[in-house]
């Protein structure tokens, strides 16, 4: 993303939105789905919903639309959906909302995550910003979402499970799982090449952060942005894999 976020500031990020979501009338009756790019605010998202004591749900916004269609049809009044405000995921997250579903779609501001110089063109970029949010009643800024550090006690425990591609995996699984790789890998800059909603992706970023190595997020996942990005950011590896 150009803008280098260390953990401890991920991980008080993640302490306000858990305060914030436990604030939520009828806390953890409705699904949580995460549905962003590969960026630090999904990572503080995952975190956060976690700690909060939900079961996250990640979805891909880069995938077909007729595969995510049928997994958002059971989103309903009371669920909640965290994204972020480039236009190309908004797009593609209205096309398969169902009609007259009404759940709340807290938005991300895309351009806090990078370096401030940039912050000023994003609305100009490919697949650009929105400045406010869609014109639609379920839709609020995270902002609004967000609470204090400090304000409730974490429910992360060993029974905490997170949704993914494949399907429901437990925390106290990845971290195991994270902890043998970590062990194994070599370098200090990794770069994910794969969505984070797949296993293995968590598995790669819990093992990053466990070695203390620099981990490497980008939106863009084909070839040739990821060659781009491996150049630029001189990562030794790419995780998922040793490709």
């Amino acid at each position: 993303m150009g803008r280098a976020t260390a953990v401890p500031a991920l991980c008080a990020e993640a302490e306000r939105l858990a305060a914030g979501l436990a604030a939520r009338d009828g806390a953890q009756a409705g699904q949580v789905t995460l549905f962003m790019p590969n960026c630090p605010l999904a990572v503080t998202s995952l975190l956060g919903c976690l700690a909060a004591g939900y079961a996250p749900r990640l979805l891909d916004p880069r995938a077909a639309l007729n595969d995510l269609k049928p997994q958002f049809a059971d989103i309903e009044e009371g669920d909640l959906i965290l994204t972020v405000d480039l236009s190309a995921v908004q797009d593609r997250l209205l096309s398969v909302l169902p009609e007259g579903s009404q759940p709340e779609v807290a938005v991300a501001r895309f351009a806090s995550q990078m370096p401030f110089p940039q912050r000023l063109f994003a609305p100009y970029l490919r697949g650009g910003t929105f400045s406010r949010v869609p014109a639609h009643t379920a839709f609020f800024r995270l902002d609004q979402l967000m609470g204090k550090s400090g304000q409730v006690a974490s429910a992360l425990s060993s029974e905490s499970e997170i949704v993914v591609s494949s399907g429901a995996c437990s925390l106290s699984a990845l971290v195991e799982e994270a902890g043998e790789q970590a062990q194994k890998r070599q370098g200090e800059r990794w770069l994910l090449d794969q969505p984070l909603t797949r296993r293995d992706s968590l598995v790669a970023a819990l093992a990053a952060m466990r070695k203390g190595a620099e981990l490497v997020l980008t939106p863009r996942l084909d070839g040739d942005s990821l060659k781009k990005v491996q150049a630029a950011s001189k990562a030794d590896l790419r995780v998922p894999g040793t490709r």
